[in-house]
């Protein structure tokens, strides 16, 4: 796990909480999310999301073919949920009431790039390819014989 630790934040609305608990670390084992999530349910939590910081500073640091261990791979699962809940625990203790909002605005005359338009250029760059693929082997072997009818010329 990355120096960041775990971060929990806690959003009640009516009597819904809703746990966000972020862990400092690459991927996570199979299986750990549930274990954590349904830890959180028996302390009042409705529901909730496990997220990894996907940090750099834990890579490079084991040798092996992915060079990190993901969350949970190395570390018991019991000591990381009973840290996962305190965290939450803390965030609980911690609400506020606050309001939120949200506006939906339009900017004239921005140019992005569409679904159509993204679609279509990943539609190109896929004929593009089948087509060089096309059109390497008969160029590979095209000169390949032009340099062997050189070299026996010279």
């Amino acid at each position: 796990m990355g120096q960041g630790g775990i971060t929990a934040i806690v959003v009640k609305v009516g009597s819904q909480k809703t746990a966000y608990v972020i862990i400092d670390g690459n991927n996570m084992v199979s299986g750990l999310r549930e274990g954590i999530l349904t830890a959180l349910s028996s302390i009042g939590i409705d529901s909730g999301e496990i997220f990894t910081t996907d940090t750099h500073s834990v890579s490079a640091l084991v040798l092996g073919t992915r060079g990190y261990h993901p969350v949970g791979e190395t570390m018991d699962h019991e000591i990381l949920i009973g840290y996962v809940k305190e965290a939450v625990n803390g965030a609980l203790r911690e609400l506020e009431s606050s309001r939120a909002g949200c506006q939906y605005l339009t900017v004239p005359e921005v140019k992005v790039i569409g679904k159509e338009k993204l679609e279509l250029l990943s539609a190109l760059t896929d004929k593009g390819l089948r087509r060089a693929k096309t059109v390497i082997a008969p160029l590979l072997v095209a000169s390949g014989l032009f340099l062997m009818l050189f070299l026996l010329m010279v």
